[in-house]
């Protein structure tokens, strides 16, 4: 999946890698600047949840992620740290040229 993700700074593109077996779900978010590894993943249905683990600068920081499919889309709603507001997004399938 082709991600779009804005969060306290400009818009920077990322690459939802999941793979499922089963009830559980692993992978990573790949960024320009960082790959964050998918735990605790599980799918029930047509829901799921995981976790993004990020260490950078000596930080290490877990942002809770629920999402669920949706008429072809899924979307995702990250809980980011530090008593943030939830940030919702809509992902779709990366095309083939990108």
């Amino acid at each position: 999946m082709h991600v779009p993700v804005a969060a306290l700074g400009p818009m920077m593109d990322a690459v939802l890698d999941l793979h499922q077996e089963g009830a559980a779900l692993t992978g990573t978010m790949i960024t320009h600047m960082i790959d964050m590894p998918v735990s605790n993943g599980v799918v029930r249905g047509s829901d799921f949840s995981f976790v993004l683990k990020i260490e950078a600068a000596a930080q290490k920081m877990e942002i809770p992620i629920t999402g669920k499919r949706v008429n072809g889309q899924i979307e995702i709603t990250a809980q980011p740290p530090g008593g943030m507001p939830p940030m919702r997004v809509i992902l779709r399938r990366a095309t083939e040229e990108e």
